[in-house]
């Protein structure tokens, strides 16, 4: 029997959080995973399963507002 997901209720399911200054940090409910099953959305998330990355936090927000990344060259 597969466990149903819902996605986390602070985030929406995108595992980070984005301020007004545009300053991105992990879901503290989820700590970046974006969905919880019923137990962990009642207890927190169970460390069993992993956490994504900075890394790949950055690269999802990235994919779901599709801002492109350049390598900016310091020109002198």
């Amino acid at each position: 029997m597969r466990i149903r997901m819902d996605d986390c209720s602070k985030c929406k399911g995108k595992g980070y959080l984005v301020n007004r200054k545009r300053v991105l940090r992990r879901c503290p409910k989820c700590l970046g995973r974006g969905e919880l099953d019923w137990v962990e959305n009642i207890v927190g998330p169970s460390r069993e399963r992993g956490f994504p990355s900075d890394d790949q936090l950055v690269m999802r927000y990235y994919e779901t507002n599709k801002i492109m990344l350049y390598h900016w060259k310091k020109t002198i």
